[in-house]
């Protein structure tokens, strides 16, 4: 126990790698590595067949480092022997399953050779890894016993052939290209291969490479082998043929008199809509382009469709067209802009807006401006994310004396990216409110270098058209945040740490943090994150797409690997939120009638619910009198005391408000997440969850 062996050890024929596969992403090694799978089992699995041994090299390939060899090593080949134990025992379980297919999950006992260190001691006979890991590869010396192996198979005979495929080759452009071409020079060079080798065969997929000249140069300076040896299976695009202008009055009266399950065979009968939706994104040279809905419609009907109803009957009927060969693969781009902020003319007597009421400030901009029409300074909006209260935020564009002057975008040049407001400092953004606050609360914070620093409200006085901020003249206009000391080398942040108006704070000061400018307050720009914004747009999509988990599969993705890894989690966690605070909701709106429930129960407690139990079970635990008392009333043995008791419980309990214990909101949520199949990454997960809503034991519904 604790040794290794390699799966392939016993094995009679030349360990080398016959293919290697090239792909571009992780995700498509996976993807490719299901059907890779599925093709191999079906091989072995004929009268006539061989075991083809296969793997997998990735950076999430078990079996890191130098392959063991001796019992210094003993942990960790137990600890890669348990993982394909449990991958052999999951496939063993999976087996029986209906409906499931089995290339998704991994067998060593099927060819596949899980381990980095059963690669590198005998290679498999079809490699399948990336270009960036394959680089990795060539440059350690833990892997040459790979590419010596496979050397030494090409030199045994002639007819040894090494092939080489590229997946999505079209993606090879540019510098990115010229590394990849310089990999593969390098690979052909570790295995003695000269680039018009009868032993090189070179491969390659591309959804756009062409036939002609540009196709082959292409070739050669990839792959360094001269073009007469290619031959290319190029596409050839598909004549479409349509009549348009469609007849908009024809295609809804189609939609309108013809049955659900007949409309889209009536409509692409009557109107062959694939070819007409694909012609009419077509500009005026014949190329295809990326199209408006609005053009579309005008280039698809004879009259205009204002209303969009005829675009919307033939896209619906396109939707539920099955996939064929008369069917023509069309794509449609939603493009959103998030929320990255608002801002607001200072103005108080801005003339761009109707007003009811003063809120100290005119109208509003999506994006930033540096002046209003009326010729107010504009700045950004702020908020208190307790009480909604509005402020407002400026950069710091000069500052004399005691006058500040304000702008609503960063004046250095280059500018840089702007933090999020909760990260500027004092000295480079200000934070000012409009009108008298409500809260005058002050904090310290002890400077290690300034001492003991007091921090609250002061009055100030703000000229809208200037932008300037300056002291109080008579009562102000306002307040800013006072205390911080003036300096450079000052970086307290510009914001503070409650609300002006509620006196919310949201957290205790973290030193560290507060020192680089960073603070928790409970004011907010208006800006969503990526993250959040991605799960609300993921939310309505998945709801549009379909009824069932199939129709409404939804994928993200993006081109950064940490912008993925912070959206996956941050999507997951949002989700949960969202969820819990549905759940919340639903819970502390449920009116339930105690008395009923514990008349019910004290005749029988068998008949409760669960749901009704927890109530029970929480007046049990809190008045175990009261029980008595119904207990006594269910068998007609009521006292004077007992009737007077429950008819006290009946009044409490009769009025429109109604509370929900703590305990009893942390139990039903957790049956609730429980029913909809949700981990809540722990047994008291969701505790903590609501915990941080308040610490109060009782709410309000």
């Amino acid at each position: 126990p604790g040794t290794w062996q390699s799966s392939r050890l016993h094995t009679t024929r030349t360990a080398a790698v016959r293919a290697m596969v090239l792909y571009p992403t992780n995700a498509l090694v996976e993807d490719q590595i299901t059907r890779l799978r599925k093709a191999i089992r079906v091989i072995a699995a004929q009268p006539s067949g061989r075991l083809l041994w296969f793997g997998r090299y990735t950076g999430a390939t078990l079996g890191s480092g130098d392959r063991p060899r001796g019992s210094n090593d003993r942990k960790k080949v137990l600890e890669v022997a348990r993982e394909l134990r449990d991958a052999v025992a999951e496939y063993d379980a999976l087996r029986g399953t209906s409906g499931l297919d089995l290339a998704q999950f991994a067998d060593p006992r099927q060819g596949e050779l899980l381990t980095r260190w059963e690669m590198v001691a005998h290679p498999p006979d079809l490699l399948v890894t990336n270009y960036s890991m394959l680089n990795v590869m060539l440059m350690r010396d833990v892997e040459n016993p790979l590419f010596d192996a496979t050397r030494r198979w090409l030199a045994e005979s002639p007819s040894n052939v090494f092939s080489l495929v590229v997946d999505e080759l079209h993606l090879y452009r540019g510098t990115q290209g010229s590394e990849v071409a310089m990999i593969v020079r390098n690979l052909l060079s570790r295995l003695g291969l000269e680039a018009d080798s009868p032993q090189l065969r070179c491969l390659a997929t591309s959804a756009s490479l062409t036939a002609d000249k540009s196709g082959l140069d292409y070739l050669e300076q990839f792959f360094g082998v001269n073009r007469s040896s290619f031959f290319l299976t190029a596409g050839a695009p598909r004549s479409l043929h349509a009549s348009l202008p469609l007849s908009r009055s024809g295609v809804l009266a189609t939609w309108e008199h013809t049955t659900p399950g007949q409309r889209s065979a009536a409509l692409r009968e009557a109107f062959d809509l694939p070819a007409s939706t694909a012609l009419a994104c077509r500009d005026s040279t014949g190329a295809a382009r990326a199209t408006p809905l609005a053009e579309v419609a005008r280039n698809l009907f004879d009259e205009p469709d204002d209303d969009a109803k005829a675009l919307e009957v033939v896209l619906d009927a396109l939707s539920e067209m099955a996939p064929g060969p008369g069917s023509v693969p069309l794509r449609a781009h939603m493009f959103v802009r998030t929320l990255r902020g608002l801002w607001a003319c200072t103005n108080p007597e801005c003339n761009q807006v109707a007003r009811s009421a003063d809120l100290g400030i005119g109208r509003l901009f999506t994006i930033a401006a540096s002046t209003c029409p009326c010729g107010g300074r504009v700045l950004e909006l702020l908020y208190c994310f307790e009480c909604g209260d509005i402020s407002l935020g400026g950069y710091v564009a000069q500052e004399q004396d005691e006058v500040v002057f304000l702008t609503p975008a960063p004046v250095q040049i280059p500018a840089d990216r702007a933090a999020p407001v909760f990260m500027r400092p004092h000295r480079l953004y200000r934070w000012y409110r409009p009108g008298s606050p409500g809260a005058t609360q002050a904090w310290k914070f002890d400077h290690p270098d300034l001492g003991s620093l007091n921090l609250g409200f002061a009055s100030a006085s703000y000229d809208p058209l200037l932008g300037a901020l300056l002291p109080a003249i008579g009562k102000g206009t306002g307040v800013v945040l006072a205390g911080v000391p003036r300096g450079n080398d000052v970086n307290l942040p510009a914001l503070p740490v409650r609300c002006p108006r509620c006196g919310l704070r949201t957290g205790n000061i973290e030193k560290d943090k507060y020192m680089k400018g960073v603070v928790r307050s409970p004011i907010r720009a208006h800006t969503a994150g990526l993250a959040q914004s991605t799960q609300l747009y993921m939310t309505q999509l998945h709801r549009s797409m379909g009824e069932s988990a199939d129709e409404s599969r939804t994928i993200v993705f993006t081109d950064s690997r940490d912008d993925a890894a912070r959206t996956a989690s941050g999507t997951e966690l949002n989700q949960f939120r969202d969820l819990v605070r549905q759940l919340a909701r639903q819970v502390l709106e449920v009116r339930e009638d105690p008395v009923a429930i514990l008349r019910k129960g004290s005749n029988n407690l068998s008949a409760l619910s669960p749901e009704e139990r927890v109530v029970y079970d929480e007046h049990a635990g809190r008045d175990p009198y009261l029980i008595q008392a119904f207990m006594r009333e269910a068998f007609g043995q009521s006292s004077h005391d007992d009737v007077q008791r429950i008819e006290e419980f009946a009044s409490d309990n009769s009025g429109t408000e109604h509370f929900v214990e703590w305990a009893s909101l942390v139990n039903r949520l957790s049956r609730e997440l429980f029913v909809l199949g949700v981990n809540p990454a722990g047994p008291d997960a969701s505790f903590r969850v609501i915990e941080s809503m308040d610490g109060a034991p009782w709410y309000r519904a």
